[in-house]
């Protein structure tokens, strides 16, 4: 969409807030271009004996690097700081939740995402999203007979995308930290995956801060194709997404759309809404898959979909 540019001679910058009344103060920003460095990527930190953690970890957490650029980032928190709406809403293009999965299923996936789609990769990812659902369920219900080893299995986890906030730990843990300083909470909209999220937002030291809300493409596929999943195993892999990631509570893998974000003076009432058919002229709104999600002034929840197996 087409947007006015800050001045005639500049047209990158885009980062921008508007004021809704004292309803919504809306901030956008630019966390694609302007002033980011570079993505980590874990072929970067491949060894002969495996992956070097220490140096991943070390790059991974240095508060140097920044998704936003230190301008942008400081005008960010200014606007935070002097907001008095209702909803302070921030808008962007990549997903801030933490989309943390067991360390074991990354190198399943990465062979998946990369064209290896051989029946038994898949064979393979599926036993293993079997076996850690089944694993974390347990380890939900306080199961006394979980193993050292089991418990490790769940509960070593890694970031899977490193081209959004997640490969930008420090950065994200600022911002965090100063909201916890204002006293205040986000809702984060999103876009960038082609899919359907929603995830409740909490710092490393497990201060809820808000939540953030992802709208799917409208034409263009996402996981569903990228992980070659089945339809018939749609909504057993959903399942599996927001059992293995802690922050995540609603996905929807296949389906394009769009997200509709409702707020007054007491609620904010999201509504993701997806068509049957992207290919026919003639499609309708599929109301099996749709889903709500209602939330208080707080941003607690007052009315969530269910996951589904």
């Amino acid at each position: 969409m087409p947007i006015r540019p800050v001045s005639s001679t500049d047209h990158l910058n885009i980062y921008r807030q508007f004021n809704f009344g004292s309803l919504v103060q809306l901030t956008m920003l630019d966390t694609r271009i302007i002033a980011r460095d570079k993505q980590l990527a874990y072929t970067d930190y491949m060894t002969a004996t495996g992956l070097d953690i220490a140096k991943f970890q070390a790059d991974l957490t240095n508060p140097v690097r920044t998704l936003m650029g230190y301008t942008q980032r400081d005008w960010l928190v200014d606007k935070l700081k002097q907001s008095t709406a209702t909803w302070n809403v921030v808008g962007q293009q990549v997903l801030m939740s933490k989309m943390w999965i067991p360390a074991e299923l990354l190198a399943s996936l990465g062979q998946i995402t990369s064209g290896g789609t051989s029946p038994e990769a898949l064979a393979k990812m599926n036993a293993q999203i079997t076996e850690l659902v089944a694993l974390k369920l347990r380890l939900q219900q306080n199961d006394p007979t979980l193993t050292a080893q089991e418990k490790a299995r769940i509960m070593t986890v890694v970031p899977y995308n490193l081209d959004a906030w997640d490969g930008y730990y420090a950065e994200r843990e600022f911002v965090y930290d100063k909201l916890a300083e204002f006293n205040k909470k986000i809702i984060v909209l999103a876009g960038d995956t082609h899919n359907a999220w929603a995830s409740y937002l909490y710092s490393q030291k497990g201060k809820y801060v808000g939540v953030e809300l992802a709208t799917s493409s409208v034409s263009s596929p996402g996981l569903e194709k990228y992980l070659s999943i089945p339809l018939a195993q749609l909504q057993q892999f959903e399942f599996a997404f927001t059992t293995l990631i802690d922050e995540l509570v609603y996905c929807n893998l296949n389906q394009r759309g769009y997200l509709l974000v409702t707020l007054d003076q007491v609620q904010v009432h999201s509504e993701w809404r997806f068509v049957d058919s992207i290919k026919n002229t003639e499609y309708q709104i599929d109301s099996s898959r749709q889903n709500d999600i209602v939330l208080d002034l707080n941003l607690m929840p007052l009315k969530q979909g269910q996951k589904t197996a």
